[in-house]
């Protein structure tokens, strides 16, 4: 069996775990693997996103300074990149348990409303020349955004994770 490797890490038996599962597990395995390799497809684009804005604030300057000497850019960068790594350390625990379809869908729904979240940064941090095409930032919001609708909207993993914490608490209950 081979390994599919990502920049998240490898898909280590996925095939394997599926043979051995019942339909549910079958099921949140596949919605797991998706949500990885949706995420991971993306991954350059997003970094792209972030190196454009870091490489773009160090160069604009403003008030006889870089506009990455200023706070309200500077802080954005650090949500972007603090964002970026915790969605990527969330896809890999939900790799690490590929039967749990509920940690499956909260880091499908954390990683690409975060990777929307950091492209649309980029373009606040480069300003209305940002929303054009002489950047690839505007292009990667366009494209980053259909991570929210492909392989499950954001309202079917809601779904499927407030599924999960009621089933949850009906088994403290009982």
């Amino acid at each position: 069996m081979t390994k599919t490797s990502s920049s998240l890490g490898t898909l280590p038996g996925a095939i394997d775990s599926l043979k051995t599962s019942s339909s549910l597990s079958i099921r949140f395995c596949i919605l797991n693997i998706t949500s990885i390799a949706t995420f991971t497809i993306k991954t350059s684009e997003i970094t792209r996103a972030i190196d454009v804005a870091i490489q773009y604030s160090k160069e604009r300057v403003q008030f006889k300074r870089p506009i990455c000497e200023f706070e309200g850019i500077s802080f954005k960068v650090a949500e972007m990149i603090t964002n970026f790594e915790a969605g990527k350390a969330l896809l890999q625990k939900s790799l690490n348990h590929m039967e749990d379809g509920e940690l499956a869908a909260m880091a499908k729904l954390f990683a690409c409303t975060n990777a929307f979240k950091i492209c649309d940064d980029a373009i606040q941090v480069l300003g209305g020349i940002g929303y054009t095409n002489k950047y690839p930032v505007e292009r990667c919001a366009r494209d980053v955004r259909l991570l929210r609708i492909g392989a499950g909207t954001d309202e079917i993993m809601k779904y499927i994770i407030q599924k999960g914490i009621y089933r949850k608490t009906e088994s403290l209950e009982n």
